[in-house]
């Protein structure tokens, strides 16, 4: 939804993806392998409920190793999900999530200048959904995750390692959340529907950064002196975020559909306290054609681990708000 989207998604300024994971229905298996990586999924189901697991490796950097590159560029990545998902009786089913991912570029230069970076993702979550009644459902969520970003550069003045040092970076960060969300939809009538939320994270993240520049003064035709400007962050900031939301979906005539929403946002490291009004229409033209229209007030909160430390910051900005 790249907009107007309605009160259950917020921290979000512009846009969101929902994305699902596919329903095993018959057990398969399938081997793929291309120019870019190897992917692996197998699924399949049992007497009360069913499996996924899906793997991928890329090997660019043994692509670009045969078609012989003289600058060293090392890209690799690798991913992989599982799911278990089980009815545990008529009205209730429990699903569990894991999702592994990791991203490393190297990147040595013919001057020997090198850049590392590297991306680490490690998430768990445990989501029940209940089917109180045809009218009644709701889903709970517990989630659990760790993020890991490393970055490390080294520049020179010259074109070998010999030269004089210009240049050091090393960005060492992670992020760890704890969740707790709950979702309602009632529908209390053909013509009325109602819907409700709250979420709570627990949130603590750790920086360390230092970067080097040496800056070079010629003071003779032999020698130089040098100026050193460093920047030095050691953090370790933590604190929690809560939001709730309500949202009245009703039919004001035949092909009108309207939904009125609020939602309130507070994270605690940033001390954002956030009302986001939302209005959402669906007007039917036909049987294959709907205009949808929206208008709201949407916020972003600085992530946890999105202070811009490089820069010398060391504090967080209020939230950043588009109006739809």
């Amino acid at each position: 939804m790249t907009g107007g989207f309605p009160a259950e998604y917020g921290n979000r300024m512009s846009g969101v993806f929902n994305i699902k994971s596919t329903t095993p229905q018959k057990r398969r298996t399938s081997v793929g392998v291309s120019l870019m990586n190897t992917r692996f999924m197998s699924e399949g189901s049992f007497a009360r409920g069913n499996w996924l697991v899906s793997a991928r490796r890329g090997y660019l950097d043994l692509v670009l190793q045969l078609m012989g590159e003289e600058e060293s560029f090392s890209p690799t990545y690798y991913d992989v999900l599982g799911k278990v998902e089980y009815q545990l009786d008529d009205k209730h089913r429990l699903a569990f999530n894991v999702l592994q991912a990791h991203d490393n570029l190297e990147f040595i230069e013919d001057d020997e200048d090198e850049s590392t970076t590297k991306y680490g993702n490690a998430y768990g979550w445990l989501s029940l959904q209940s089917t109180f009644s045809s009218a009644l459902l709701a889903q709970t969520l517990l989630a659990a995750g760790h993020i890991t970003h490393q970055r490390n550069g080294l520049a020179f003045t010259g074109d070998t390692r010999e030269s004089l040092l210009d240049f050091t970076v090393d960005d060492r960060r992670a992020f760890d959340f704890f969740e707790l969300k709950q979702d309602w939809n009632w529908e209390v009538s053909q013509r009325h529907f109602l819907k409700a939320g709250a979420d709570v994270k627990r949130l603590a993240a750790d920086y360390e950064y230092l970067s080097v520049q040496n800056r070079f003064e010629r003071v003779s035709q032999d020698s130089f002196r040098v100026n050193v400007d460093s920047t030095q962050v050691e953090r370790n900031p933590s604190g929690f975020e809560f939001d709730a939301y309500v949202a009245d979906r009703f039919r004001l005539l035949s092909p009108l559909i309207v939904e009125l929403g609020m939602r309130y946002d507070h994270t605690s490291h940033a001390a954002d306290h956030l009302l986001s009004p939302r209005f959402n229409l669906v007007y039917t033209l036909g049987k294959r054609t709907v205009l949808r229209g929206g208008w709201g007030h949407f916020y972003q909160s600085e992530g946890i681990h999105e202070i811009s430390v490089g820069d010398g910051e060391e504090i967080f900005f209020p939230a950043q708000r588009a109006q739809h």
